[in-house]
C-alpha cells in the first residue's frame, strides 16, 4: 500500500509499565478524580483529607479538609468526587462513619480554599452506595445501597432536583463520560438506557439470565455498555470467576466476554476512545486492562497489597490511577499511544502470505481432556516477502478449547516455517463444537478454525430403584449401593450426589464429591436413611457428572420407616377416692400393628395395671389400658411414673400418676320466675385444682326451698349427663337432689335444673344446699352459697285459696296503720290459725287457735308492732287455707 503518511502503533509491554506510588501517609484512600486535562489528580482518604497531586511532577500540591485536621477520630467515607466547574470547583459526596442514623452530604470546595464553602445534606435515611457525576457536571446521581430510587441533585449548588423511581431494586447507575446518556441496572437483570437532561428511558435490555450486575460503564460513543457481575460462590466450571461482558446497545448482543477474577468488581471504565476497558476487582488480579478490538486482556499489572477501592482513567487515557485501603494507597500508571509521522518518500506496508489449515479433531467424551500438538496449523508461504510477527495467540471463545502453553511474544515465523499450536480439548457439551485460534500480528488477526464433536457418556445403570431394609423411626442406618458402571473407555468424574429438594427428606447423601471412576469401574452411592415418619418413603437422587450440572441421571431411593407412632389420651392421670380405676386410650397412628408388651411403675405398690399384656392395636385404631389406685395403701407421698413400652422398635411413653386435690366454690344465681311458667335453677362453679382431672367424674348435691314455688322436672349439663335423683317434701321444704356426670373444666355452669314455677303463700324463698351431700367428693373442699327464688309479674292484691272450706277473705282497712279487721267465710265450725309472713316466708305473727262458726266470721288484729311493708296474711282451717296481701303503712 504506497503511502507517505502512517500512524505507527508502538506495542507496549504492559508488564513493564511500573506504577508510581503517590503517598503522604498510610490512611486508606477511597475515591479518585482527575481534573479536565489530567494534570491534577484528587485523592480522598478516610480521614476526610483530599490531596491534590501534580501528575507531571508526581508531587503533592495541597490538601483540602472536610473537617478540622486536629480531629483525628473522624472517619469519613467518600462515595463520589469530581471537578464541576473547570478546575476551580470540585464536589465531594460523603458520610461520617460514626453518625447514627447515617447522614449523607455534599461538600463543595474552591480550589483556592482548604475547607468547603458549601455543604448540603442528603435526605436522611437514604444510604448511598456511590455518587456519579454526568458529563456536563450538571447532575449528581445518588445510588442507594438498597432501594428503588436514584436521587438527582445539582452539581452546582447541591439542591435537590428529582427522584428517579424504578419498579425493581437498583444495582448500578452510570453516566456516559461524553454524551447526554445514562444507564441503570435493576435486580431482575433489566438495563434501562436514559437520555439527559430529562432522564427519559430510550431503550431497555433484558439480561435476566445474567448474574447479578454490580457495576457498569458506558462507552463514550454511546454504542457499548460493559457489565460486571457478582462473583458466584459455586460454579460448574473448574474456576470460580465473575463475568465481564461488553454489550452492543443497538443490537443488544454480547460482543465480548471476560472471566478473569474470582472476586466482586470494584468498577469498570472505558478509555476515552472506547477501545479499552479497565476492570477493577477486590482480589487478584485487581486490575485488568482489556484491549477490546483484539479481545486481549492484560492482568500483569502490579496490584495493591490491600483491597482495591477505586480507579480512574485520565481524560486522554494516558494514565490510570488506582487506590486501596493498604499502605500502598495510591498508584499512578502511564501509557504510550500511537503517534503520527510522515516519510520523506512513499513506502509500502506488506502483509505476510500464510496457509491456514481447517482443523477437524477426533470426537471426545464430554469432560474428557484430550491434548493435541499441531505442528503445521499455520504456515508462512515460502514466497512470502515478509515474516509473520506474532503479538499474541488466543481463542475466540475458549470454552471447550484452551491453549496448553502461550507462544513467546514477538515471535517471528519466516517464509517456509510453520507455527505449532498446542491445544487441550475438553468438550462441555454434546454435538458439533467449533472455535477458532486467533493469531494477532501487527494489527491483523488470523483465524484458525477448529471443529470436533462432543460425545455423551456411556453410564450403565444397574437399577433405577434401590431399597433400604425397614428401619425404626428415629434411628438411622447407612448403606452403600452399587448404582452404575462406567462403560466409557475413559475416566468419568461424578461430581455430586444430591436429593431433589422436598419439604421432608429422610435421606442424606454421604458420597464424596468429584469422584473419578476408571473405565469399567462400578459407581457407588453411600446414603444415610433416617426416617421420621412411618411407611415407605421414596426420593429421587440426582447424580451429576462431567463437571456440568446439565449432565446427570436419576435413581429412586426408597426406605420404609417402621415403629410405634402412637399417642395417649392422658400423660397425667389423677385419681379420687370415689373412682379408683381409670382408663387411658392408646391411639395407633402407624400403618402397622403395634403392641404394648411391658409396663414399669416407679415406685411400685400404689398403682397397678389391670389390663392383660400384650395389648395389640391395629393400624389407625385405638385400645385402652386400665390403671387402678390401690387406695388401701393410702396416698402416695409423691407422683408415680408409669412407663409404657411398645413395639416394634421399643418406643416408650410415660404417664404421671397421682391424686386429684382441689377446692370449689358453688353458687346459684338468683332466680326470677313467672308463676305457672317454665323456669331454671342454674348451678355455677369455680374450681382450683392441683392438676387437671381430664376424665369422667360426678357432682352430686341436694338443694331445699319452698315446696310450692318450684316443681323440678329434669336436670341437664353441657359437660355430660344430668340426673334428677330426689324430689321430696319434708317439713314444708322441697328437697331436690341432682347428679351430673361428665368431664369438667375449672369453671362454668355445672347444671341446669328445669321445672315449673308456682304460686304460694310467699313470693320468694331461700335456695340452700344440703351440706351433708357428696358434692365433688372427698378430694375437693367445697364451699356453697345460698340463693333467692323470686316470683315476678304477679298481682299485688291477689288472693290465694287452697281447698274449699275457707274463702272470701277481706282485710280492712288495707293499707292499715296497725289495726285491722278480717272477714272470711267457712263451710263448717271449728278452730283456725291466723299467721302473718314477710316476703321470705318467715312467720312474724301467729294467733292461738281461734274458734270459728259456719258462715261469715270476723276477727280483729292489732299488728302495730309490724314495720311499714308488704306482708302475707294466712288463715288455715283444717286442710284449707286462704292468703291475701296486707300493706302496713304509718
Amino acid at each position: 500500500i504506497p503511502t507517505k503518511s502512517a500512524l505507527i502503533r508502538i506495542r507496549q509491554s504492559f508488564s513493564a509499565t511500573q506504577p508510581t506510588l503517590l503517598k503522604i501517609d498510610n490512611t486508606p484512600v477511597s475515591k479518585l478524580a482527575f481534573n479536565y486535562d489530567g494534570s491534577v489528580l484528587l485523592a480522598a482518604n478516610d480521614a476526610g483529607t483530599i490531596t491534590a497531586w501534580n501528575t507531571v511532577t508526581e508531587k503533592s500540591i495541597k490538601n483540602f479538609n472536610l473537617t478540622q485536621p486536629n480531629y483525628p477520630a473522624t472517619q469519613i467515607r467518600v462515595t463520589g468526587m469530581a471537578f464541576t466547574r473547570s478546575d476551580s470547583i470540585f464536589a465531594i459526596a460523603f458520610y461520617w462513619l460514626n453518625d447514627y442514623p447515617r447522614k449523607d452530604s455534599i461538600a463543595f470546595f474552591n480550589y483556592s480554599q482548604e475547607f468547603p464553602f458549601l455543604r448540603t445534606a442528603i435526605e436522611q435515611g437514604f444510604n448511598t452506595k456511590n455518587a456519579r457525576f454526568d458529563n456536563k457536571k450538571q447532575f449528581i446521581a445518588f445510588i442507594p445501597d438498597i432501594g428503588m430510587k436514584v436521587k438527582i441533585y445539582s452539581a452546582n449548588d447541591g439542591t435537590f432536583i428529582k427522584d428517579l423511581a424504578f419498579d425493581k431494586p437498583i444495582t448500578s447507575f452510570v453516566f456516559n463520560r461524553d454524551l447526554d446518556q445514562a444507564a441503570v441496572s435493576l435486580m431482575d437483570g433489566t438495563i434501562k438506557i436514559l437520555h439527559l437532561p430529562d432522564f427519559t428511558v430510550t431503550d431497555s435490555i433484558d439480561y435476566s439470565d445474567f448474574p447479578l450486575i454490580l457495576d457498569m460503564s458506558v462507552a463514550s460513543n454511546g454504542k457499548f455498555i460493559a457489565l460486571a457481575s457478582k462473583a458466584p460462590y459455586i460454579t460448574m466450571f473448574s474456576d470460580n470467576r465473575n463475568d465481564i461482558c461488553v454489550v452492543n446497545i443497538p443490537s443488544k448482543q454480547v460482543i465480548r466476554r471476560l472471566r478473569r477474577t474470582a472476586s466482586d468488581p470494584v468498577g469498570l471504565e472505558f478509555s476515552p476512545i472506547s477501545t479499552k476497558l479497565l476492570v477493577g476487582s477486590l482480589a487478584d488480579p485487581q486490575i485488568s486492562y482489556w484491549d477490546l478490538p483484539v479481545d486481549v486482556s492484560f492482568n500483569s499489572f502490579k496490584g495493591h497489597t490491600g483491597k482495591l477501592t477505586d480507579f480512574a482513567f485520565s481524560p486522554r487515557g494516558s494514565m490510570i490511577a488506582t487506590s486501596s485501603a493498604s499502605s500502598d494507597n495510591l498508584y499512578l500508571r502511564r501509557f504510550s499511544y500511537a503517534e503520527s509521522d510522515e516519510s520523506d518518500s512513499s513506502f509500502t506496508i506488506i502483509t505476510p502470505s500464510v496457509n491456514i489449515v481447517d482443523l477437524q479433531l477426533t470426537p471426545a467424551f464430554i469432560s474428557e481432556t484430550v491434548s493435541y500438538n499441531l505442528p503445521a496449523a499455520i504456515c508462512v508461504k515460502s514466497d512470502s516477502p515478509v515474516p509473520l510477527s506474532i503479538d499474541s495467540v488466543g481463542l475466540k471463545n475458549g470454552i471447550h478449547f484452551s491453549l496448553k502453553s502461550p507462544l513467546p511474544k514477538d515471535t517471528n515465523i519466516f517464509a517456509g516455517q510453520c507455527i505449532q499450536i498446542n491445544l487441550n480439548y475438553t468438550p462441555l457439551d454434546t454435538g458439533e463444537i467449533s472455535d477458532s485460534v486467533i493469531i494477532y500480528s501487527c494489527g491483523s488477526s488470523y483465524y484458525l478454525p477448529i471443529h470436533s464433536r462432543g460425545k455423551m457418556r456411556n453410564i450403565r445403570l444397574l437399577s433405577k430403584k434401590f431399597m433400604f431394609d425397614p428401619t425404626c423411626v428415629g434411628s438411622a442406618v447407612e448403606k452403600t449401593f452399587a448404582i452404575a458402571i462406567n462403560d466409557d473407555p475413559v475416566p468419568l468424574t461424578i461430581n455430586k450426589h444430591e436429593f431433589i429438594q422436598e419439604e421432608y427428606n429422610p435421606f442424606i447423601s454421604l458420597t464424596n464429591r468429584d469422584m473419578v471412576y476408571q473405565p469399567g469401574d462400578t459407581i457407588f452411592a453411600s446414603i444415610k436413611f433416617e426416617p421420621l415418619r412411618l411407611g415407605i418413603q421414596t426420593r429421587k437422587l440426582l447424580i451429576t457428572h462431567s463437571n456440568l450440572s446439565k449432565f446427570s441421571f436419576q435413581i429412586d431411593i426408597s426406605g420404609e420407616g417402621i415403629g410405634t407412632n402412637y399417642e395417649l389420651s392422658h400423660y397425667d392421670l389423677r385419681f379420687i377416692p370415689e373412682i379408683l380405676t381409670r382408663n387411658v386410650a392408646i391411639i395407633n397412628n402407624s400403618d402397622n400393628t403395634i403392641f404394648i408388651y411391658d409396663t414399669i411403675i416407679d415406685p411400685i405398690g400404689y398403682f397397678s395395671v389391670k389390663s392383660q399384656l400384650p395389648i395389640n392395636i391395629k393400624p389407625h385404631s385405638e385400645s385402652e389400658i386400665i390403671i387402678s389406685w390401690n387406695s388401701w395403701l393410702g396416698e402416695p407421698p409423691s407422683d408415680v411414673n408409669l412407663k409404657l413400652i411398645a413395639g416394634p422398635c421399643a418406643a416408650e411413653k410415660n404417664i404421671t400418676l397421682g391424686l386429684y386435690k382441689g377446692s370449689s366454690n358453688i353458687t346459684i344465681p338468683d332466680v326470677f320466675a313467672d308463676p305457672k311458667d317454665k323456669t331454671t335453677i342454674n348451678i355455677d362453679f369455680i374450681n382450683d385444682e392441683n392438676h387437671p382431672y381430664n376424665g369422667q367424674r360426678f357432682f352430686e348435691a341436694e338443694i331445699t326451698m319452698n315446696p310450692r314455688l318450684f316443681l323440678p322436672q329434669n336436670v341437664t349439663s353441657k359437660y355430660g349427663n344430668g340426673f334428677l335423683i330426689r324430689n321430696d317434701i319434708l317439713n314444708d321444704r322441697r328437697i331436690i337432689g341432682f347428679r351430673v356426670e361428665g368431664d369438667f373444666p375449672t369453671s362454668g355452669r355445672l347444671a341446669e335444673i328445669h321445672g315449673i314455677a308456682g304460686l304460694a303463700e310467699i313470693d320468694t324463698s331461700h335456695i340452700r344446699f344440703n351440706k351433708s351431700q357428696l358434692l365433688w367428693g372427698k378430694s375437693v373442699s367445697t364451699k356453697t352459697s345460698p340463693s333467692i327464688f323470686n316470683l315476678i309479674n304477679i298481682c299485688g292484691s291477689r288472693l290465694v285459696i287452697h281447698g274449699n272450706k275457707i274463702s272470701n277473705l277481706e282485710i280492712s282497712p288495707n293499707p292499715a296503720n296497725g289495726e285491722i279487721n278480717i272477714e272470711y267465710f267457712t263451710t263448717a265450725s271449728g278452730s283456725a290459725i291466723i299467721e302473718v309472713l314477710n316476703n321470705l316466708g318467715e312467720i312474724i305473727y301467729k294467733s292461738e287457735n281461734i274458734s270459728i262458726s259456719e258462715g261469715i266470721n270476723n276477727n280483729f288484729l292489732n299488728l302495730s308492732h309490724l314495720r311499714t311493708g308488704t306482708y302475707n296474711l294466712l288463715i288455715k282451717f283444717e286442710d284449707s287455707f286462704v292468703i291475701a296481701k296486707l300493706l302496713i303503712l304509718y
